[in-house]
This record gives C-alpha cells, structure tokens and sequence, in this order.
C-alpha cells in the first residue's frame, strides 16, 4: 500500500509478497487436482437359488399304476343264493413304484391301508382285512332278496412313503390314493326246495 501527497493510495501486490505476486502459483482450474476417490466397490454376486425340495403329492401318488388286486366273488359261477354266504376277497397288497419329480427318479412305497366293500343291494361294509377265499374266508355277505345283475365293488385306500433318488430317508406322502374294482355282474337266486320220497 503506497500513500500519495494527496491523500490518495494506491495498492500493488508486488510489495505485498504474502499476497501473492508475479511468483505466485496461478490457481486455474488446470492445476487443480481432485484427491483421489476410492474406486466403487464391485456389487456382490446373488446368492444362488435354493434347490426345490422334491416332494411326492397326493396327486403324484394317484397317478402311479398302483395293482388294485382284482376282485374275486365265490361262488364265481355267474349267480349266487339268498340267505347263502357270498365271498368276495382282494389281492390288493404293499408295492413299490417308480417315477420322477423335477426330473429326479423318486422310489415309492405303497401299503393298503382298508378296503370298502359295495354289495350292490345298498349294503357298504369297511374292513382292514382284504379277504380269503373259501374255506378261510373272512369278508362275506349274505343277500336276503333275489335280483338281477348285482355287482360287488371294492374301493382300497393306500398310504404312500417316497425315497429320492434311491438313498435318504423314507418321507411320508400326506394323503392317501385310492383304486377301485367292480366285479362281473351275478344274479342272486333264490333257492328252490324238492320233496323227495323215502329212498326216492
């Protein structure tokens, strides 16, 4: 800072060397250096999907080919009599099966668990028991009315257990299947009765 005889001043930044002067370092944009940034982080991968569980359904169980065992009726001549025994027993009887879910070879295991007897005169009996024939027989009815074209049905209800691919524990399926059998239609007769003579 100079002071002139008139009261005047004037300021030049030469004689002022802490503010800078023709060696001051110029301050322009093309000097100016950023401080380094930290690069980004790279984004962490996603996770893989978890597996979906294999699992036999209801619905997998009744479509496999379960062997309903037939259904066999005694007398199995085409007609039976009132107020006579009529058998009727099932092979129905443990299976294994094979299939696949989510293309993984499943094994599965099927047990009868009962069978329900249609006698077709509006008679339904249910029993654990899958029948014998004659003599050993256990599952029978005895029809009071004569008719045409009777049908006995049996319907067995299984439960089901499933291993993925051969090794693992034996999983329950919930629910059970059920298959069904109908026999060949039969007459129920009624007896006819005869008088015969002593030694005739």
């Amino acid at each position: 800072m100079r002071y002139h005889s008139d009261g005047s001043t004037t300021f030049n930044p030469n004689d002022c060397p802490d503010l800078g002067g023709p060696d001051m370092p110029s301050m322009g944009t093309e000097d100016y250096e950023p401080p380094d940034s930290e690069p980004d982080e790279p984004d962490a991968p996603e996770p893989e999907p978890e597996p979906e569980p294999i699992v036999v359904t209801v619905e997998d169980l009744q479509s496999l080919p379960i062997d309903p065992g037939g259904l066999n009726v005694q007398p199995g001549r085409g007609w039976v009599l009132v107020n006579k025994e009529t058998i009727a027993y099932t092979g129905a009887t443990e299976q294994y099966l094979r299939t696949h879910v989510l293309g993984t070879p499943v094994e599965v295991h099927v047990v009868p668990v009962d069978h329900t007897w249609d006698w077709g005169d509006g008679t339904v009996t249910t029993t654990e028991d899958p029948g014998a024939p004659y003599p050993e027989h256990s599952v029978f009815h005895t029809y009071t009315q004569a008719g045409d074209s009777r049908q006995i049905t049996v319907t067995t209800r299984w439960i089901g257990e499933f291993q993925v691919a051969g090794s693992g524990p034996w999983l329950p399926v919930e629910g059970l299947a059920t298959t069904t059998v109908t026999s060949e239609p039969f007459e129920v007769r009624e007896a006819d009765t005869y008088l015969t003579a002593p030694g005739g």
